[in-house]
């Protein structure tokens, strides 16, 4: 008597070797690899770097500013050529007045130090740190969502895998089903008790299952690569999935993909989160268009030494100092009307932020409600068909039953084993629907719109 699908793919599963050099991976530790594998992530933490350097370009301007410099000068050709200005002198005779200049030299060697203090800007630095703060909430919200949706990702790999790792289990249970119906069928004719026909049925349904098989390897295999390739695992090294499709861990791995995108009870969606700080990075920039208007108030000091040396040797020389302090206002008058085009055009932005913002509420709020449908139904759909693969395992083991009594046709028989293969396949199906699904309803908070979605 033929054992039934469901023996055997438990037989097949417990007894499949694992390789010395074979991957065991949980989900846990698929979801484990998922930030040291993800290229996007590491760009992204870059992003969030060059974010955070321009709060410290915005704060610059409240400290001081200094410079130094230095030059040299040569001139070739100058109208005050030598230097020096003669006064004459009458009536003769008597001396000329004879006055050294410092122009007109031919060498003029520069050194000084420029120190430059804001004293009031109207704002400006203030809102200018706040829209730069605001611009790294946002890329942290980004990578949160990056990183949510990564895990997903990995997560429904894996399960995808498992599932065309099941289907092979499930259509190798069948091939060998098929072929001992071959065998007996053959027994039978050997003794007269089947017809040829029969036995030329048995084979073309066992070679059929046979390529069925071949194609579910493939997909398995397909699967497998995939999964390698989200968690940067070696491509021609066999990974052994762990983790049952159909196990009552669903808490345990809900709670690995939460830690693993670092997830927060109560934490709001993270695409309204993103928008919300779209809003206050644009209020910054209407309050730094606004500012614009405001006067700016500086301080400034000068020290500089000049020297004119006439042999090249500036240490052999007196040099001459200046030291000045210039304190500033500039008022902005008029710019052709730049500053109120400006103010206004980041005033429709944030009009224009907010109204998005209620847009996608709206989508989060649907997203919610089509995740837990999707839950609800793939339940539904697994809870069916367990009772369907009971009701099929039945059916087979009488099809087997009168078969072998001689009760039944061949026909029969392999009309009962496709059903109940079918039905083992749509209970893993199933299986992996309701995975998916409680994963994308538990990781909703952090992933994008969107994002896992059917």
């Amino acid at each position: 008597m033929a054992r039934s699908i469901s023996a055997l793919v438990v037989v097949a599963a417990l007894a499949a070797p694992v390789a010395a050099d074979d991957l065991t991976l949980t989900i846990d530790q698929a979801i484990a690899r998922v930030d040291p594998a993800a290229e996007t992530l590491t760009a992204a933490r870059e992003d969030l770097a060059r974010a955070r350097d321009q709060i410290d370009v915005a704060k610059s301007a409240r400290l001081p500013q200094v410079n130094a410099t230095a030059t040299i000068q040569h001139t070739f050709i100058s109208e005050f050529q030598g230097g020096k200005i003669t006064f004459p002198c009458a009536p003769e005779p008597c001396t000329p007045l004879v006055i050294d200049i410092p122009i007109g030299q031919k060498d003029i060697w520069r050194a000084g130090v420029n120190v430059s203090q804001s004293i009031y800007d109207g704002g400006r630095t203030r809102h200018a740190i706040a829209l730069a703060r605001a611009g790294v909430a946002a890329t942290e919200a980004g990578i949160s969502g990056q990183r949510a949706a990564l895990v997903f990702t990995v997560a429904q790999a894996y399960w995808d895998a498992a599932l065309a790792v099941r289907a092979v289990e499930i259509g190798q249970a069948a091939l060998t089903s098929a072929e001992e119906t071959l065998a007996q069928t053959q027994l039978a004719f050997s003794h007269q008790a089947a017809a040829e026909f029969d036995v030329v049925r048995a084979q073309v349904a066992r070679d059929n299952q046979a390529t069925g098989l071949i194609q579910l390897a493939a997909q398995r295999d397909i699967a497998m690569v995939a999964l390698a390739r989200l968690i940067d695992a070696p491509l021609d090294r066999p990974i052994t999935l762990a983790t049952a499709l159909e196990g009552d861990d669903a808490p345990a791995v809900t709670a690995a993909a939460r830690a693993g995108a670092a997830l927060v009870d109560g934490q709001a969606a993270v695409a309204v989160t993103q928008v919300q700080l779209a809003i206050q990075a644009k209020e910054a920039a209407v309050k730094l268009a606004a500012a614009e208007r405001l006067p700016i108030v500086s301080a400034t000091t000068d020290f500089g030494v000049v020297d004119y040396p006439e042999d090249l040797h500036p240490f052999n020389t007196d040099w001459r100092s200046s030291w000045s302090v210039t304190l500033a206002v500039s008022v902005p008058i008029f710019d052709g009307f730049r500053r109120r085009a400006t103010t206004r055009a980041a005033r429709r932005e944030v009009a224009a932020a907010r109204a998005r913002l209620i847009d996608v509420q709206e989508q989060v709020a649907v997203e919610a409600r089509v995740v837990d449908a999707q839950l609800a139904a793939a339940t539904a759909t697994w809870e069916q068909a367990r009772r369907t693969v009971e009701q099929a395992q039945r059916a087979y083991a009488i099809a087997e039953l009168r078969f072998a009594q001689g009760a039944s046709t061949h026909l029969e028989l392999v009309d009962a084993r496709t059903q109940l293969e079918q039905a083992a396949l749509n209970r893993a199906r199933s299986a992996r629907d309701v995975r998916v699904a409680t994963l994308r309803r538990d990781l909703q908070a952090g992933l994008p719109l969107g994002a896992g979605g059917p």
